[in-house]
């Protein structure tokens, strides 16, 4: 009799146990939801880009060697954070078609001007809506002896002609 009491005690306890992990699994991704939520928001506050809130799920519970009913856990739902205004921009940029490459936009306004400076060709990568800055294009088409580089006399940066 004492085995009887003793193997149901033993299965109570196993049905606790699954209980108790089920519900530690649910902290674990609430916890994991929280923290990317408050790292977005750090991002967006210093000024960085804003990761994406990592979504965790709860590892399946293996099958129940009891014959107990699985009671499954209740969803966890993080609280909704006030949308702020650095938040509500994409995480990643979009990325732009344009009719010419960037390479092909900065060569052509070389050409059209006949010696401009960096700031001038920064200003017209800027006024066509390009993102970031026409660098990489200024240093691709001077390794490929496409244009040529001059130090600017006037102060900073360079000025550029078609080679």
């Amino acid at each position: 009799m004492a085995a009887v009491e003793s193997s149901s005690n033993l299965v109570e306890l196993i049905h606790k146990l699954e209980m108790q992990k089920a519900q530690h699994a649910e902290m674990a991704a609430a916890v994991t939801t929280t923290l990317g939520q408050i790292s977005g928001l750090l991002g967006a506050l210093i000024g960085g880009q804003q990761r994406p809130a990592v979504s965790h799920t709860a590892p399946k519970a293996a099958p129940k060697a009891a014959p107990r009913a699985a009671i499954a856990p209740k969803a966890f739902k993080a609280p909704s954070m006030p949308a702020t205004k650095a938040s509500s921009t994409p995480a990643v940029a979009n990325r732009n078609k344009f009719a010419l490459t960037g390479d092909e936009s900065v060569l052509a306004f070389i050409k059209r001007r006949g010696n401009p400076s960096t700031s001038e060709v920064q200003a017209h990568w800027s006024s066509e809506g390009r993102g970031s800055s026409a660098d990489n294009s200024l240093s691709k088409l001077h390794r490929d002896k496409k244009i040529k580089r001059e130090a600017n006399k006037q102060g900073r940066g360079s000025r550029y002609t078609v080679a």
